[in-house]
């Protein structure tokens, strides 16, 4: 759902579910859980006069779902998923945004999930660090509400952004500045490379740029770490093709935390990127 402006005000996943209602039909939001209201609002004010009724639910949480089969990036998700009783499953859809991402399972919020699901990791810790791991943004503390565009947070690879299903709210800047391919910035996947492999940073280090020791300048900042990952909107162009072992994490005092990598998800379509071909061909003749 964008401003406006063109601007992210929040990622949404929906859930087409007519079974759970008498209405002839029936969608679920998923979203944040800190914005809930904000959006029930927003909501009733682009109803218009429509018959419809908007309204928040405790019935249900959201779980989301990680194969323990799947060991590298690129697999598939959808392979090998045991559940064991489910008399008591309610939703259970595949991931709409990469396929190695799992499955998002809707179930009874007075219910625990671990019951019955087998083969799987469904801890927080889990999803926090293949989100991470995988470069995927979701909610406030990735997209932050009027304040980044949808195309520097990739949404449109990951199935959040149509240039085909006509006028919505803040199309003119997006669709403008998807077809003349220049995003210079993106959310990118973040992995320190400390001395001890072992070392995470403390809550008093967080850190909140990454500076490049080859430009001198800061040239990203950090919207999510977590142990020794993270997730930052960088300069493309910079932090791609910087000299090995010069960027640097640095805390909101300025002070130095540590060296860090970055690198181009898999997942990224990245024949149809100009700015990213151009990038590659430049790391392949260095």
């Amino acid at each position: 759902m964008l401003n406006p402006q063109g601007r992210v005000l929040y990622d949404l996943l929906l859930y087409k579910i007519d079974a759970l209602f008498k209405e002839e039909s029936s969608i679920l939001i998923e979203c944040d859980n800190v914005i809930r209201e904000d959006l029930v609002n927003i909501l009733k004010k682009y109803k218009l006069r429509k018959k419809i009724s908007i309204s928040l639910f405790d019935d249900f949480s959201v779980w989301g779902v990680i194969p323990k089969v799947v060991q590298t990036q690129a697999e598939d998700s959808s392979k090998d998923f045991d559940y064991t009783n489910d008399q008591n499953l309610f939703f259970l859809s595949h991931d709409p945004r990469i396929n190695s991402f799992g499955y998002r399972l809707i179930y009874p919020s007075n219910l625990d999930a671990t019951n019955f699901l087998e083969n799987c990791e469904l801890t927080k810790d889990a999803y926090d660090n293949r989100c991470l791991e995988l470069g995927v943004s979701e909610g406030v503390r990735d997209l932050p509400p009027n304040n980044c565009f949808p195309l520097e947070a990739n949404l449109v690879f990951l199935n959040g952004v149509s240039f085909s299903k006509g006028c919505y709210v803040g199309q003119e800047l997006t669709a403008r500045t998807h077809h003349t391919g220049v995003i210079r910035k993106r959310l990118m996947p973040l992995v320190a490379r400390f001395d001890d492999e072992t070392k995470e940073l403390k809550a008093e280090q967080q850190p909140t740029a990454i500076f490049s020791e080859t430009s001198k300048k800061e040239c990203g900042k950090v919207r999510n770490w977590k142990g020794q990952r993270g997730l930052g909107l960088l300069r493309l162009a910079e932090c791609l093709l910087a000299e090995k072992d010069s960027l640097i994490l640095r805390g909101k005092n300025g002070d130095n935390l540590g060296k860090v990598e970055t690198s181009i998800p898999y997942w990224w379509p990245k024949e149809d990127d100009e700015i990213i071909k151009q990038i590659l061909n430049k790391i392949e003749n260095k």
